[in-house]
């Protein structure tokens, strides 16, 4: 959904980031498009894959680093050569058809897929504010 900048409230909310911006170069963004069911539901079937055992996690795994979509495991990545791995594991999907889901997790597909989505319009949103703020003729 394409906003206008003038819409009753956008050009309010157009100001307060283009001020938060210039005067401490970073905002806080509370939306509603992304309900905290969702988050909620999202963190729930998250845990339920990282209580599976390593040996099917694995079978997930992330194999290259131009696919950034599946599990990587405790101390499978090293952000910085000069540190020791990192001390995480995760799930990455990047709205990507290449990514292999888990069926061992019921709905876990569809819930990422519903939250990319949501994150997905919200930052076109944003991008768009921050055009009108920029004074873009048509972000």
């Amino acid at each position: 959904n394409k906003i206008s900048p003038t819409q009753e409230g956008w050009q309010t909310v157009v100001k307060q980031i283009n001020e938060s911006f210039a005067s401490t170069g970073f905002v806080f963004i509370k939306s509603s498009l992304i309900s905290v069911d969702l988050v909620d539901h999202v963190f729930h079937i998250s845990k339920e894959f990282f209580g599976l055992s390593d040996d099917t996690k694995i079978k997930y795994i992330r194999t290259s680093d131009t696919n950034n979509n599946g599990y990587v495991k405790m101390q499978q990545e090293r952000l910085n050569p000069k540190k020791p791995p990192d001390l995480k594991e995760c799930f990455n999907f990047v709205g990507s058809k290449k990514c292999t889901f888990p069926k061992e997790v019921a709905g876990f597909e569809n819930a990422l897929q519903q939250l990319y989505r949501a994150c997905l319009q919200v930052s076109y949103q944003l991008l768009e504010i921050m055009g009108y703020a920029l004074g873009l003729k048509d972000p």
